[in-house]
Formats: C-alpha cells, sequence, structure tokens
C-alpha cells in the first residue's frame, strides 16, 4: 500500500511540476485540449512493479490492489513481470506469458538472420581456422532454429485447448560476436 501511495505521489509531483511550467504531460505547451489529449493517451497512473524478491502472498497482495485497467496495461505492456510470479492468478500469468510469444519470435527470426549472413560472411571470408568458424556459427544457428521450433510446438499445445502457459524460460539473447 506504501508503494503505491509513492507512485502516486511521484505522479501528481510530476503534474505539478509541469504545470507550473505550463507544459503538459507530453511537454507541450498549448492548452487544455493537448492536455486532455496527453491525458488520454497516456491512460492514468503509472502503474509500480511486483515486489522485489516477493513472496507469493506479497505479490498476491500487489496484484489485488491493482486495478483491472492496470493489470490489463501489465499483460500487455510488461507481460514478463508476472508470467512466472507466484501469487499472480494463474489465468493473468497465462495471458502474460502468451502475449510474449510473438516478441519472442521475431526476436529469435531478427537473431537467425543475423548469425545467417555473418555465416556467410565467415564462409566467403575463409582463411586460417575457416571449418572451425563454420562449426560454431552452425551450432549457433541450430540454437536458434530449436528455441523456434521450441515456440512452434508451444503454440500447437496452446491452440489445443484448455492448457495455461505459466513459466517462461525461452528469451531471446542477443547472438555473440564472433
Amino acid at each position: 500500500m506504501i508503494r503505491r501511495a509513492n507512485a502516486i505521489d511521484e505522479d501528481l509531483t510530476t503534474v505539478v511540476n509541469r504545470a507550473r511550467t505550463s507544459q503538459t504531460l507530453d511537454g507541450d505547451a498549448h492548452g487544455l485540449t493537448s492536455a486532455a489529449q496527453a491525458g488520454t493517451a497516456r491512460g492514468g497512473l503509472s502503474v509500480s512493479g511486483p515486489p522485489q524478491g516477493g513472496s507469493p502472498f506479497d505479490n498476491a497482495g500487489w496484484w489485488d490492489a491493482l486495478s483491472d485497467m492496470e493489470k490489463q496495461r501489465i499483460i500487455k505492456e510488461h507481460p514478463d513481470w508476472i508470467g512466472n510470479l507466484d501469487g499472480v492468478p494463474a489465468a493473468a500469468r497465462d495471458a502474460a506469458n502468451r502475449a510474449r510469444l510473438p516478441g519472442e519470435r521475431t526476436a529469435l527470426e531478427r537473431q537467425l538472420a543475423e548469425v545467417e549472413a555473418k555465416s556467410r560472411e565467415a564462409r566467403e571470408r575463409g582463411g586460417e581456422f575457416a571449418e572451425l568458424r563454420e562449426m560454431v556459427w552452425r551450432a549457433e544457428l541450430n540454437k536458434i532454429r530449436a528455441k523456434l521450433e521450441s515456440i512452434e510446438e508451444l503454440e500447437r499445445i496452446l491452440r489445443m485447448g484448455d492448457r495455461q502457459l505459466l513459466l517462461w524460460i525461452c528469451q531471446a539473447s542477443a547472438p555473440k560476436q564472433r
């Protein structure tokens, strides 16, 4: 509850400070119409993340204190906050983890294209240790392809219905520089 009060206080301080300088929330000084549009676009108070190192009980208390609009905003904008968080209802965790799937797929596809390009460059360059470099790039490509296949299989299973995605461990990481 105190964390929530502090977040509200910070939001209010931001609004008051901008009002003192005749600025709206979006930094524009063009009056009430601009202020109304900025407020509507912003969608309300900022949302604090879950308690650091919170127990399932702490996490449940944080989640329960949020409005329905804030919960939906977290699922949409910060699914990583709750996807694996004990104490948050399973339906919310499932929705958050499902919301992450398209972004993870896109990140992995981008990585795949980058690594394929680097592998081609290394192959064309040749030189000493060319075969070894090619083996390393091939291993990296196989790892990324396996993650993509895992996402495809996960989506297939989820389409079967009556399934929930309560734990997310596949994270696209930047390809290693070689």
